[in-house]
Order: structure tokens, then sequence, then C-alpha cells
């Protein structure tokens, strides 16, 4: 198995998972100028910048599976590495999906990125009839960070990220100054996960694949809205909490206009405006079935997660914006 880009915080958190399985033999494909280290026992394949495709034939051949996460703006370079997953014999292809659910007309409308990952599932459909299946994986925004069977013997993987959550204030609070930006009414209900879970649940479809091919599986550590987080919050941090409120509506007019003139910091906003907008889809458990079950995923409680992430030592919080 293969992890491609592994040294963001959800491809680490994955890299995690997917070691203490011991039926994956895990290496990682990377790009050569990354400054990452990962685990001694992990074979690296350090390729270029711009993943030519004889680079990515080497590192994939003999792999069972790739899991992809990889940037989220990186449309060509995930087709690349599928056309080479395909011509390398790979089983099964997990894309950098690990988002909200792209299936969303309205969310794909506003964000490009999301566009481009629903454009990704699309090739991967078109890869089904020559031998390489699929699964995209529905997280929605990472709360903590902000049909061919397997052998029964070791699996060898390449492994091969976005919305991050709490830590980064990207949801609209900040953990070290006590201050959250609630969006409309605040009540909208998402769905969000945890790295941790992210990570088992990539482990558990892997290990499931007549389940999990060709087909999104929705996760969810828990359905709940900023009102409740900021709750979640003041009653953990035992302090009351500074509050200013801001309308979707003003942050995608904001965003479109700045997105037109190539303004990429536009993207969070916008991206901001798809979990917290009206019908945007990020409460997808009241559409979707979710999959926590079916992958024996760990029950976790709003509350207890808060509670932990306010105990972490400053040095362990990650409170910068980077990959």
């Amino acid at each position: 198995m293969k992890t491609a880009q592994a040294g963001g915080y959800l491809g680490l958190s994955v890299l995690e998972a997917l070691n203490k399985e011991s039926q994956f033999t895990v290496s990682i494909l990377s790009r050569k100028s990354s400054k990452s280290t990962y685990p001694s026992h992990n074979k690296v394949y350090a390729v270029s910048d711009t993943y030519p495709e004889e680079e990515l034939l080497e590192a994939f051949k003999g792999q069972d599976a790739i899991v992809s996460t990889i940037n989220a703006f990186t449309k060509q370079a995930q087709r690349d590495m599928i056309d080479m997953a395909v011509k390398a014999g790979v089983k099964h292809f997990i894309p950098s999906e690990f988002v909200g659910n792209t299936l969303n007309l309205k969310s794909r409308e506003l964000v490009p990125m999301l566009a481009d990952k629903y454009e990704v599932i699309q090739y991967l459909r078109e890869q089904e009839s020559k031998g390489l299946s699929w699964t995209g994986v529905v997280t929605g925004p990472f709360f903590d960070w902000s049909s061919v069977p397997y052998p029964p013997t070791q699996i060898n993987l390449v492994l091969f990220y976005f919305l991050r959550g709490l830590q980064t204030g990207v949801l609209g609070f900040s953990i070290p100054t006590h201050t959250a930006t609630i969006y409309d009414s605040g009540n909208t209900r998402i769905d969000t996960t945890t790295l941790p879970t992210i990570g088992t649940a990539v482990v558990k479809v892997l290990l499931q694949p007549s389940r999990t091919a060709n087909r999104f599986i929705y996760i969810s550590s828990f359905t709940t809205s900023q009102n409740e987080i900021l709750a979640a919050l003041e009653t953990a941090s035992g302090a009351k909490w500074e509050v200013r409120h801001e309308m979707t509506e003003a942050l995608t007019t904001r965003g479109r206009e700045r997105l037109e003139k190539g303004d990429m910091s536009a993207v969070p906003d916008l991206m901001v405006a798809t979990v917290y907008g009206k019908d945007r889809g990020s409460a997808y458990n009241e559409e979707e079935e979710l999959a926590n079950e079916m992958l024996g995923l760990p029950k976790e409680s709003l509350e207890e997660v808060v509670k932990e992430l306010l105990n972490l030592p400053k040095e362990k919080l990650n409170l910068s914006k980077e990959n």
C-alpha cells in the first residue's frame, strides 16, 4: 500500500493508522522538495514535484492500493496518479476526497476545489472497467485540526488534504484568544470528523473492499452546530467567549469577487460558506447513511473531544494554517 503526500496533518493521521494494521506494508510517496520525515520502517519514494509519470509508475509497481492525501488543488496530479495506478495494476484507489459532500451541486459551484474533487471521482468511475476500484471518503471538516478482494496475507500499499477545524480557527473558533465568529444563526447542522477517526476509517475501508468499492463512504464523529460547539468550549474552558456574528451570504459575495480576480486566498472563506450556508449538504447524515457502524468506528462525544483539545499542551496545538 502506498500513501501519497503523507506529510500533512491528514496524511500523518492516515499513516499512523495504517502502520498499526499488521496486514499492511506501507510505503510513502513524497515530493523531493518535501521536508517531512517519516518512520524508518516505511519505504519512501521521493519523486519530482511535478509527479512525472515514469516516476509514479515505478513507485506504484507491486502496490495493492493507493491512498491519496495530496493537496486539494492538484487535480491533474491525481489524474496522473490514477493513470499510473491502472498501468501498474493497482487494485484500489482512495482519492483525496476527505471533505464535505461533493455531490452537492451548490457547493461545487461555489468552490472550484470541490468541483475538481468531483471530477476526480468521475474519472475514477471510468477506470472501473480497467480493474481499478475506488472509495470516496466523505468526512466533513476535520474537527480537531480545524470488486477485487485483497489476499488474506499482507497488503502492499503506497500512501499519497483541506478544511481543517477547531485548532486553526477555520470553523470560526480561536482557542488561544477565546473568540468565536458565529455565521448566520449558528444553528446550521454540520457533520464533522476527527483526524484519528478518519485514519481508522481509511484502514477499515481497505480491509472491507467488497463492501466499500466504487462508492462514497460517509463518516462523522458527530453532527453539531456552531452554537453547540461554542457551549462546549465555554463549559470546558470555564470562560465566557467573545462572539462576533457574520452572514454567510456576505462571506460568499466577498469570496466570489476576490476569486474572480484570481485571489485564491478567497477559497477558505468560500469553504466556510459551504459548511454553514443553507442547503450546502453539510449535514449529509440527513440524506446519506453513515458508514460508522459498518466500519466499526469509535463513538465520539463533542464535549469530550473539545475537553481533550483544550487540555493539550500549547506546543502540541497546531495553531498555524500550514498543511
